[in-house]
């Protein structure tokens, strides 16, 4: 896939009535779509086509995150002189793209990563 140039995040302020609110990023499999509230995770309400609807409004002056997380991983495996396989870089790329559009937009910070030079390779971990 290519990746659209969007940071994947959108900031509302509740008004007490409107309840939907649409997302327009793309999402890996393992992609997720966080909201919070006055900065507080919530699972208040359900996810139908790019649109999040909450049971209730959020109230007057709330603040109103929602964004994508990425998993931060990668689950292919790169040996030296072994094959070359486009669709499996291609995904990676794209996994990439969407971590930095991620941190780009603030969802995820530097805290959340460590880096680690061994003889066989960086080493690149999560506190998720």
């Amino acid at each position: 896939m290519t990746v659209t140039v969007v940071d994947p995040v959108l900031k509302y302020t509740g008004n007490g009535t409107l309840s939907q609110f649409f997302w327009n990023w793309q999402m890996l499999e393992e992609s997720v779509i966080e909201v919070r509230v006055d900065n507080n995770l919530v699972f208040n309400y359900t996810e139908n086509s790019n649109n999040i609807i909450f049971d209730t409004p959020p109230s007057v002056g709330s603040d109103i995150w929602i964004f994508r997380r990425t998993e931060i991983w990668q689950p292919e495996e790169y040996a030296r002189f072994r094959g070359f396989k486009a669709n499996k870089t291609e995904m990676t790329v794209d996994r990439c793209t969407m971590l930095a559009q991620e941190l780009n937009g603030g969802v995820v910070g530097s805290r959340d990563l460590f880096t680690t030079i061994r003889q066989d390779g960086i080493w690149i971990n999560s506190e998720r």
